[in-house]
């Protein structure tokens, strides 16, 4: 499974591009059926790195929450994967090439819950980013999509 991934850093983030693509794949390894060596399969997201103020203004103009947030994601078209993957290890075969869509992450606004939740900033970026993706790939919030997330920073432990 081949990522690429677009990353417009609109604001600094403390993490490099390779750290993105990692959990990117990690996400979709725990969804898809497929392996970390199939390249002929191409998945691709566009990610943001904004400031709170502009998260702010997104989340205003899209959802009419007048607040700034850690993640939004717009996925391209709407994705069933939900009801395959909640079937015990049945996962769903990734499509050839497909454009997921885009996450918008503040990196300041992660940073900020890390320290009050006192949890590693990289981890918590790993899990907020892990939660954009799946919302594109059409989980919703439950057990499902907590517990990828949870396996994908417990896999980033040694990542730098």
């Amino acid at each position: 499974m081949d990522i690429n991934l677009e990353i417009n850093r609109r604001v600094k983030c403390w993490k490099e591009n390779v750290f993105f693509k990692k959990i990117a794949q990690l996400t979709i390894q725990n969804v898809f059926d497929c392996n970390e060596n199939e390249e002929d399969n191409l998945v691709e997201i566009s990610v943001a790195l904004v400031s709170k103020k502009e998260i702010k203004k997104i989340n205003w103009n899209w959802r009419g929450v007048n607040n700034s947030t850690d993640v939004l994601s717009f996925a391209e078209r709407e994705v069933k994967i939900k009801k395959t993957i909640s079937q015990k290890n049945q996962r769903p075969k990734a499509n050839k090439q497909e454009y997921l869509g885009e996450i918008i992450l503040c990196c300041d606004f992660i940073a900020e819950s890390a320290i009050m939740k006192k949890r590693n900033k990289e981890k918590e970026l790993a899990e907020v980013f892990s939660h954009g993706i799946l919302h594109l790939l059409g989980l919703s919030h439950g057990k499902k999509m907590f517990d990828i997330q949870k396996k994908v920073c417990q896999k980033i432990s040694g990542l730098k």
